[in-house]
């Protein structure tokens, strides 16, 4: 039977025996009786008597009933005694009415009594009653602050947590009744003490039992990856944590391994670990009781990811794209990626993965353009993305139709033509895609059609019945625009040098869609020297365009289907057609070209960039890759760019090269002698194209007249510009199909403009093949012919031309050129202009200063004295801020080439005396002292650390030394101890001391150019009073320092 109060417990067995006869009566002498004695409970004592030797038992053992033999009446004690940690119950039976542990009776009969002995509760709160609890944990909980825990002298498990405040007592060792304290208790398990304070009194703290090592886990599974190998295992019972041995060869073990331990989980990955190189892998568990066996072994070889897919082609068609791809080795798979946004991230696009080459990627949209890379994929990972390709699907191609004969006359044509203008005018949604569609659909159902369908660049193609082709496309001009008006063509004006080679500049700007851009390339162009005409873009015009350095077109581009069923790009011009009069030899000459395929047909619906519908559609006549080919020309290294949709276009390959009579567009243009070739590689708006166009020639040319930054920029090549506007986002335009300006070069030519980066002067060594003349070395871009001859480049200082000694043609280069000596004479000042073929470069100040340096030392003769020195200094430099590209921030970058022109004057002066000597120093006059070796008139340099900075003032490290050795007047005078003085006199040589270089000893270029400082010129190894100061003051000559508009 169990009872329980308020969580106190105890248990109590109490079983009462009687004594039993059994049998046949036995007979007792008189007098004589038994006794005997019931043990119970779940504790444990034992009852003896006295006299001794009739009741003596106990439990454990043995329980139950212990009797004695015939026992002579008379009194007799029995004594109950606890053993352990229990406490006797009492008495029952004939012993009932005992209290205490002692019981006497008196033996006249025979007797039976019960002696009960129980266990309390491991732990109390003490207290009247006492309060009993099984866990510590609960009694912990249910004290209030200043109780007192009271725990037996056994060991208690626990995982205690104290986190209350106040102050509880905790009291340990007491006996099973808590009656004595004569013993400790101990607790096993965890003790954590969050707040309060926790008194131990006669406790032992141990450790919890230590439990068995686990058990080793089954063989791992190991996953190989690029330097790395994934593994994985089930969990084992009892474990806390594992450990992973790993290594080169097979037979892993503990001792000859590499060890990772306290994972955590049950998988982990080992990174760095070589690709290639088999790696072998066994997992212990491990517990408090230790570290178990290891698992089975398990094996891996770490694999690279492989390289990204070369050789990926699409090619389009009715509703799908077939992509392609040369095989990586080492892929086990790829994947695919598609999206409608050119130079899409992986993560944006859709994937497709598993996929083999050749793939089809169908039910597509058609007329809709597409983007697709693909990446190639093993145990090591996924590679990079290939190269971007794009398809665009349509209608299968057109049919071949050059076997068929011309059958249409002019006037059929005009008439079939006015039928798809008109109906083309009606349909006019403003939804572009949903206007080609519907236009196509109405072509089909004329008779006077053999076909049509949509191009990669969303422009509509059609061919006559006769195969002869003709375009439709949308012409978008700024809101406003009003038609008709035309820019007259424009003679050449001269530019600011003479008629160079390759000056002549043909601006074409077709329906004025780039007037805002022209107003700032113009006269940015004539400025470096070049000579543009502008040309409003007939077909005449376009004939013109010979024998040119640059040309600019802003038109509207698109592509038609020639006759044999090939594409061919065309740029429209602003002539249109008139209908058909046998009498107008310049119209049917015009006509013949289109037969010919130099021109061909675009029917043309004007519309604003807002969509709104400003004419009916007109015909106009394109001028094809066939009429480049024929007519055009470029001198060396020419730039053109051709600002008109979808001119660098992704075709189908197919395309272009199975048609030899009409070779790519920009084929054309690089076969007719264009170097450089810019343009764009889908739709483009008008507003889009023009501010990118302005951006670009502004760099270039070094304009600074379009969004100007300050400090102006100096001209960069076509590379760094289009880098930067790569950079800056504004080579793309925004909104879909999101048209990108395109780059290529074919030339080392690479700018519009000399340009300087930086000058240096110095004074060659006397060894050098141009000993004792200052020279000037100039860094930059200087393309153009060679240092002699006809039209040589030329680099002038203020007005006075420098003789080359070296030139650099191409690229990055640098110029050698004499200076006049000496300094401060016409051209060592003055602003640098490099000019090659009449172009000019950036604008560089090359500076001159003039001033003194003064320099004073005390105490430096025969510890007293002082010594002046005032020497007249020059120095050239270039000090104009330079930028390495377009955009990036103006460093100052510094150095300085100084001379003493005349002779520096010196004074010394100062009387003091020393223990018996007086002494008197004197003296003046100018030096050097010692002659510098002929021609050589470098003094120092100023120069920079390496930390460049991009606002003045700068500090300059002084090296300083103008050879000024003078010799000063000492007189001594000795007083003898007699009173006779001894006076001798000498001289002594004084020289300039140099000033010790570091990050605080500087001469500083304010931002007024003036050169100021003073410096510390002391030896720092003089421990003396003696002191040495050097000042600095220089001015810029005249106005040749820089200015706020001297480009970087």
């Amino acid at each position: 039977m169990e009872a329980k109060n308020r969580g106190s417990w105890f248990c109590a067995m109490l079983v009462v025996v009687t004594l039993l006869w059994a049998g046949a009566v036995q007979a007792f002498a008189a007098d004589s009786f038994t006794v005997s004695v019931t043990i119970d409970g779940n504790g444990s004592g034992s009852v003896n008597s006295i006299p001794s030797g009739v009741i003596s038992c106990s439990y454990p053992p043995s329980a139950g009933i212990c009797s004695s033999g015939p026992t002579p009446a008379g009194p007799v004690t029995l004594t109950a005694t606890a053993s352990g940690f229990s406490t006797f119950g009492g008495w029952g039976g004939a012993c009932a009415a005992c209290t205490g542990s002692s019981c006497p009776i008196t033996l006249d009969s025979a007797k039976s009594c019960s002696a009960t002995f129980t266990t309390l509760a491991p732990v109390r709160i003490a207290g009247n009653p006492p309060v009993y609890f099984t866990l510590l944990q609960d009694a912990l909980a249910a004290a209030t602050n200043g109780a007192t825990i009271e725990a037996r002298g056994v060991s208690i498990p626990v995982y205690l947590t104290a986190n209350r405040t106040g102050r509880v007592t905790l009291k340990g060792g007491y006996d099973g009744s808590y009656g004595a304290r004569n013993g400790h208790s101990t607790l096993q398990g965890n003790l954590l003490i969050r707040s309060g304070t926790v008194v131990l009194d006669r406790f032992s703290i141990g450790a919890a039992p230590i439990p068995p090592a686990p058990a080793a886990p089954a063989q791992p599974a190991a996953t190989p990856g690029n330097g790395q190998v994934s593994l994985s295992w089930n969990s084992v019972a009892n474990a806390a944590s594992y450990a992973l041995y790993y290594g080169s060869s097979p037979g892993i073990t503990k001792a000859g391994s590499t060890r990772i331990g306290d994972i955590a989980g049950t998988s982990f990955t080992v990174t760095p670990l070589p690709n290639g190189a088999p790696c072998y892998f066994r997992i212990a568990a491990a517990n408090s009781g230790g570290e178990g066996a290891l698992s089975p072994e398990q094996s891996a070889t770490p694999i690279a990811q492989p390289p990204a897919p070369s050789g990926i082609t699409g090619t389009s068609g009715d509703g799908k794209v077939i992509v392609e791809w040369n095989s990586v080795q080492g892929a086990t798979s790829y994947n695919l990626y598609v999206s409608l946004t050119p130079g899409f991230a992986r993560a944006t696009g859709t994937r497709f993965a598993g996929v083999t080459s050749p793939h089809t990627a169908a039910s597509l949209n058609n007329d809709v353009r597409y983007y697709f890379v693909v990446t190639a994929v093993n145990a090591g990972g996924e590679s990079l993305a290939s190269n971007e390709v794009s398809g665009f699907p349509a209608l299968p191609v057109a049919t071949d139709m050059s076997s068929v004969p011309e059958s249409m006359t002019p006037a059929q044509r005009d008439a079939a033509m006015d039928t798809v203008n008109l109906a083309w005018g009606n349909l006019h949604t403003g939804s572009l895609d949903a206007d080609n569609q519907a236009l196509v659909a109405y072509i089909r159902t004329l008779p006077e059609f053999a076909d049509a369908g949509i191009s990669g660049d969303r422009t509509v193609w059609a061919r006559f019945k006769d195969g002869f082709p003709v375009l439709f496309l949308t012409k978008t001009v700024a809101p406003g625009t009003v038609l008709g008006r035309a820019v007259p063509a424009q003679s050449a004006r001269k530019g600011t040098g003479a008629m160079p080679q390759g000056a002549r500049t043909v601006l074409v700007d077709v329906d004025l869609l780039s007037t805002g851009a022209l107003a700032t390339i113009e006269p940015a162009l004539q400025k470096k020297g070049y000579l543009p005409t502008r040309l409003p873009g007939s077909v005449d015009d376009f004939m013109s365009i010979k024998n040119v350095g640059v040309l600019l077109i802003t038109s509207h581009g698109g592509e038609m289907m020639t006759k044999s069923g090939r594409p061919c790009y065309g740029v429209m011009t602003n002539e249109k057609i008139p209908e058909f009069d046998p009498a107008d030899a310049h119209a049917n000459n015009l006509r013949t070209l289109y037969r010919s395929g130099e021109l061909g047909m675009a029917g043309v619906l004007v519309n604003d960039s807002n969509g709104a519908l400003i004419s009916q559609p007109g015909s106009f006549w394109q001028i094809t890759e066939k009429f480049v080919q024929k007519n055009w020309s470029f001198t060396g290294d020419s730039l053109a760019v051709l600002s008109s949709c979808q001119m660098f276009r992704d075709s189908n390959p197919a395309s272009i090269t199975g048609d030899g009579a009409y070779p790519d567009f920009r084929a054309a243009l690089n076969g007719a002698g264009a170097a450089v070739l810019l343009g764009w590689d889908g739709q483009v708006s008008p507003e889009f194209a023009s501010d990118a166009m302005q951006l670009f020639f502004d760099r270039v040319l070094g304009a600074n007249a379009y969004q100007p930054e300050q400090p102006p920029q100096r001209p960069f090549s076509f590379k760094q510009v289009h880098d930067w506007m790569k950079t800056k986002g504004r080579d793309l335009e925004p909104t879909a199909p999101n048209a990108r300006m395109i780059l290529k070069e074919k030339t080392t030519f690479g700018q519009l403009a000399p340009s300087i980066v930086a000058a240096t002067v110095s004074y060659p060594p006397p060894n050098a093949s141009h000993a004792g003349e200052w020279i000037l070395e100039l860094s930059g871009s200087f393309f153009g012919p060679k240092v002699t001859g006809t039209g040589a480049g030329t680099v002038t200082v203020g007005d006075t031309q420098l003789s080359i000694l070296s030139w650099t043609e191409g690229g990055e280069g640098g110029i050698i050129a004499k200076l006049p000596a000496p300094m401060g004479r016409p051209g060592t000042l003055g602003d640098i202009v490099v000019e090659v073929r009449g172009h000019k470069s950036n604008v560089v100040p090359l500076t001159q200063w003039t001033g003194t340096v003064t320099q004073v030392q005390t105490g430096m003769v025969e510890g007293g004295g002082r010594v002046e020195f005032s020497c007249p200094v020059s120095a050239t430099a270039d000090v104009h801020f330079r930028r390495s590209n377009p955009g990036s921030v103006p460093l100052f970058i510094g150095g300085m080439s100084l001379r003493v022109p005349t002779a520096c004057s010196y004074a010394f002066s100062g009387a003091w005396s020393a223990g018996r000597y007086d002494y008197l120093l004197s003296g003046s006059g100018t030096g050097p002292a010692f002659l510098l070796p002929a021609g050589d008139e470098m003094a120092g340099t100023l120069s920079m650390s390496s930390t460049y900075v991009s606002a003045l003032p700068v500090g300059f490290m002084a090296n300083l030394d103008p050879k000024v050795r003078p010799m000063g007047n000492l007189k001594r005078t000795y007083r003898n101890p007699d009173g006779s003085i001894e006076v001798t006199n000498s001289t002594v040589p004084v020289g300039w001391a140099l000033a010790p270089q570091s990050v605080t000893n500087r001469v500083n270029l304010r931002a007024d150019y003036k050169l100021t400082g003073t410096l510390n010129c002391k030896d720092p190894m003089d421990n003396s009073s003696a002191t040495c100061t050097e000042s600095w003051n220089a001015t810029p000559v005249g106005v040749t320092a820089p200015k706020a508009d001297t480009q970087s």
